[in-house]
């Protein structure tokens, strides 16, 4: 007994080819929880059977002779199929800062695959999760390519449109850091021809207060995270950005 290929991209079809005597039936158990009878004088030559998962199949067969006698052959080759599928995302289609761009994997695999990332600019990257920083806006087609140890190959696109929109400066003013401590918060916008339709505060995960200032009264010690998030409405994007405050 010979099959047609021991490594797979699932889903795969394999040709079992065999060549027996005194056998009116055989049976294959192919390893994946399926198991399959045919009459030898019908299927004399080869079967053709498909995996639809991925992982390591060890198949056998058995043999039935006209008696009704059963026979074992010995351990056949162990089949592997590895089941990829390429993909990925971003936080949004369209990014508001030029640097750290997180792109996140979400692909999937049987067997420990490789990436390659190409950002668009002919600049790449082999790492699993990137972080990437563009030097100017402009949309760019993303395109992450995958490939299993077993030589299966997948990818996936997408496009981002990134813009440099203004970061402001944050102004704090504050007596001192002693408990309880009243703090202003501002963000300050200098010279910027973007318009935020909505800004957001968060501090240490806590609803979210509108405006573009807070006054807010700290009553632990330690370290406080504070968090902003600016809506460009003109621009259709999200400006996020976290920094702590020590009491």
């Amino acid at each position: 007994v010979n099959f047609s290929s021991d490594t797979l991209c699932i889903p795969e079809a394999v040709q079992f080819s065999v060549n027996l005597s005194n056998t009116k039936y055989y049976v294959i158990d192919y390893g994946d929880e399926n198991t399959v009878s045919y009459n030898y004088q019908e299927n004399p030559d080869t079967t053709i059977y498909t995996y639809q998962q991925g992982g390591i199949y060890q198949p056998s067969i058995e043999l039935i002779d006209s008696a009704g006698c059963n026979h074992k052959l010995l351990e056949l080759p162990k089949i592997y199929g590895d089941s990829i599928h390429a993909d990925f995302k971003t936080n949004s289609p369209i990014i508001c800062d030029l640097k750290n761009i997180q792109f996140l994997n979400r692909s999937r695999s049987t067997f420990e695959s490789q990436f390659m990332w190409l950002f668009g600019n002919n600049d790449s990257s082999l790492l699993e999760f990137p972080v990437y920083s563009y030097l100017k806006d402009s949309t760019y087609e993303i395109t992450l390519k995958q490939t299993s140890p077993l030589g299966c190959i997948d990818s996936a696109k997408n496009i981002i449109k990134v813009i440099e929109a203004p970061v402001p400066s944050l102004k704090i003013e504050n007596e001192n850091y002693c408990i309880p401590s009243k703090t202003s918060l501002e963000l300050v916008f200098e010279n910027s021809e973007f318009t935020s339709d909505s800004i957001y505060f968060s501090i240490n995960g806590s609803e979210f207060i509108t405006g573009d200032s807070i006054v807010n009264t700290f009553l632990e010690k330690g370290e406080q995270t504070i968090k902003y998030t600016i809506e460009y409405a003109d621009q259709n994007c999200v400006l996020d950005s976290t920094f702590t405050l020590s009491f």
